[in-house]
C-alpha cells in the first residue's frame, strides 16, 4: 500500500466514509497502474468511467472537509460571536 495513503488512514483523522473512499480510490489506482487480468476471461480488467468520477467525488470530499466545513463553521460561530458581543457575555473560543 502506498505510504501517503496508508499514513492518511492510520491518522484517522478523516471520517470513517472518506477513509473507506480512499482506501477504494487506490484499489481503483492499482488496476489502473498494474493491469489485472479477469481470472475466467483472461482479459484485462480496465477502468470504467464511473471509478474515474469516484476519484473526483472522493477530493471534492476532502476539500469539503478540510476546507470548506472548517471556513463554513468559522463564519458561524463569528456571527454568534458578533451576538454574543453586543451583550457583553463570553465569546466562543476558537476551535483547535
Amino acid at each position: 500500500m502506498d505510504p501517503a495513503i496508508q499514513n492518511v488512514l492510520d491518522s484517522r483523522i478523516l471520517p470513517g466514509y472518506l477513509a473507506d473512499a480512499i482506501d477504494a480510490i487506490r484499489v481503483v489506482g492499482n488496476f489502473a497502474a498494474h493491469p489485472v487480468k479477469s481470472k475466467d476471461t483472461g482479459q484485462i480488467i480496465a477502468v470504467e468511467p464511473g471509478e474515474a468520477e469516484w476519484l473526483l467525488d472522493v477530493l471534492v470530499g476532502l476539500f469539503d472537509f478540510f476546507f470548506v466545513q472548517p471556513e463554513r463553521l468559522n463564519r458561524r460561530r463569528e456571527a454568534l460571536n458578533d451576538k454574543l458581543r453586543a451583550a457583553g457575555r463570553p465569546l466562543l473560543k476558537a476551535a483547535r
